[in-house]
């Protein structure tokens, strides 16, 4: 069954594809691990009633063994509150404590996210209080509590239920690593980041000084606590990609870059864990650890990326370009292990050396015509090199293996997109009411 499922995302070679028509009132959905949900509209009088409130946003825990979801309310615009929530029924999750988490975010919120690790919630807020609150959902404990500039989206992300990362933003750039202890996660002191002791920080690409960061985020998949039921197996915690979206400008702030796609196994992020406090930061430069643990793209990807386009150690993206009747799906797989290798070198779908090569999925052109039904593969193992001077100080190559996966669907107006372990969820939306939603088509493996 692994092995025929493995084959099957490989080569695009869906089992069966769903269409669900939706009516157009339909607003844009919000993914979650086993389901999409509606979100409400704000407007009063027009509330779900399924949420009870004015405005209401959900997100699952990231491993629905719990079946957790998250609600937030704005019922006078002075106070947002979070309330953990059954997703089955609605009401307040047996395993938390409080119905409501303690403390509210004043003011509009512009940007949120929400983000659970096991028995750890972190909500991101930019807005008139940007900050980042992180609470043990289950004792009803906020446990850190961060402001931060208006200027920038707080950028936070797990990598366990105790590692997190976030963005510095500063000279070249870098990914700081942070540990939390169980005490830390279950004692009544509130800390504050600042306080906290980086355990690494890793450094980007040298730049040279007519540029600075400008954009600077991480997305990571769900993170699964239990294999979810009724699923035979699951990606290990420990063995998910992230993608690091990077965009630089010069300081007198005239030009800006294509963003960069940097990816990285969390594995290798975890590896500077320690155990107990932290005392001091390992600074690691760039050709320390990037050369060899990365790999840094430039793609013309679809801006229309929903928060699941990365599972396990897969990523998902479909092309831009607009003057076609197809568009292209790729995934990106970062589980490359040597007996897959070995299994490939004889695959009939394995693409030649000549037949499709980074330049042709990234550059996209006018090939909608006469494709195969099941889509191609290639597995990468050159490095990539981008040519410094300008931007970079000086070459920048990184060689982490992937394999490239690719095949042609029908394109609707607007698409997005979202995956899971088992799925590929596709969202049609119209170029005359992008908010809206047309038909939902699920490609299942």
């Amino acid at each position: 069954m692994l092995i025929e499922r493995r084959k099957r995302w490989l080569t695009f070679d869906w089992r069966e594809k769903l269409t669900i028509r939706s009516c157009s009132e339909s607003p844009k959905p919000i993914a979650y691990m086993g389901a999409t949900w509606r979100l409400p509209n704000r407007i009063p009088g027009e509330d779900n009633d399924d949420t009870d409130a004015p405005a209401a946003r959900f997100r699952s825990l990231a491993g629905s063994d719990y079946d957790l979801g998250y609600k937030w309310t704005n019922r006078s615009l002075l106070g947002n509150r979070m309330h953990p929530r059954s997703i089955s029924t609605n009401q307040h999750h047996p395993l938390a404590h409080l119905e409501t988490l303690p403390h509210q975010v004043k003011g509009y919120m512009d940007v949120t996210t929400v983000l659970v690790a096991d028995d750890l919630a972190c909500l991101s807020v930019c807005g008139d209080e940007s900050s980042v609150l992180v609470w043990n959902w289950k004792l009803g404990l906020l446990i850190l509590h961060e402001n931060i500039s208006r200027l920038y989206m707080p950028y936070f992300t797990f990598l366990s239920s105790r590692a997190f990362v976030m963005m510095e933003y500063r000279g070249f750039g870098a990914i700081k690593i942070y540990t939390l202890t169980n005490d830390q996660c279950s004692g009544a002191q509130q800390m504050a980041i600042r306080d906290l002791i980086p355990v690494a920080s890793l450094q980007l690409p040298p730049i040279t000084p007519r540029w600075s960061v400008l954009d600077f985020h991480a997305d990571i998949g769900p993170l699964l606590v239990h294999v979810m039921p009724g699923q035979p197996f699951a990606s290990e915690p420990d063995e998910r990609i992230l993608q690091f979206k990077i965009q630089y400008e010069t300081r007198d702030m005239r030009t800006l870059t294509d963003f960069f796609y940097l990816f990285v196994h969390s594995r290798h992020l975890l590896s500077y864990r320690k155990n107990g406090p932290v005392d001091q930061t390992v600074v690691v430069p760039w050709a320390e650890w990037g050369p060899i643990h990365t790999r840094l793209l430039q793609m013309p990807v679809s801006k229309l990326q929903w928060s699941r386009f990365l599972n396990g150690q897969k990523a998902l993206y479909g092309s831009h370009i607009s003057d076609t009747t197809t568009r292209d799906l790729y995934i990106l797989d970062f589980n490359v292990h040597p007996r897959r290798l070995r299994d490939l070198e004889n695959t009939p779908d394995t693409l030649s050396s000549g037949s499709i090569d980074d330049a042709l999925i990234l550059n996209e052109g006018r090939r909608g015509e006469g494709r195969r039904a099941k889509g191609r593969f290639k597995v990468i193992r050159t490095p990539s090199i981008i040519e410094g001077k300008t931007l970079f100080q000086e070459d920048v190559v990184t060689s982490l293996p992937y394999i490239k996966s690719i095949r042609a669907v029908q394109k609707g107006s607007i698409n997005g997109y979202m995956l899971d372990e088992d799925r590929i969820v596709e969202l049609c939306t119209t170029n005359s009411l992008p908010s809206l939603m047309h038909a939902i088509n699920a490609y299942i493996f």
